[in-house]
C-alpha cells in the first residue's frame, strides 16, 4: 500500500470521525488530540522514510504539520473562528473591519 493510499485512507476517517462528532456528544477535545497525534506521526514518518523525490527540508515538514493540526482544530473544536460583521456573528459590525478575524483557542484541564 502506497504512502499516498495510507494518508488518504487516514483523512478519510478522520472525516468520517468529525461526521460522528457533530452527530453525537462526545469530547471533541479527545478527537482533536488524538489526530493531533496521529497526523504528526504520520508526517515525521514520511520524512524519515527518505523516498527520492520526497525529500522534504525541516521547514516543510513542520509546515505540513501545522496546516494539519490547524485543520484538526477547526474540525474538532480546539479552535473556533468568529468573524465579526457576518449574520449570526459575535459583535457590531464595525465600519472597515467587516472581515475582521478573531481566533480563540479552547482547552481544557486534564
Amino acid at each position: 500500500m502506497s504512502y499516498i493510499s495510507r494518508f488518504s485512507l487516514t483523512q478519510a476517517i478522520k472525516l468520517l470521525d468529525f461526521g460522528r462528532s457533530l452527530v453525537a456528544t462526545q469530547d471533541n477535545l479527545l478527537n482533536c488530540k488524538k489526530w493531533l497525534f496521529i497526523d504528526l506521526l504520520y508526517c515525521v514518518i514520511l520524512a524519515q522514510l527518505r523516498i527520492p523525490r520526497l525529500r522534504y527540508s525541516k521547514a516543510v515538514v513542520l509546515l505540513q504539520i501545522a496546516m494539519l493540526w490547524f485543520l484538526d482544530g477547526l474540525m474538532f473544536g480546539g479552535i473556533s473562528l468568529n468573524m465579526v460583521g457576518r449574520p449570526g456573528g459575535r459583535g457590531a459590525p464595525l465600519p472597515g473591519f467587516s472581515g475582521a478575524l478573531n481566533l480563540t483557542l479552547n482547552s481544557s484541564p486534564l
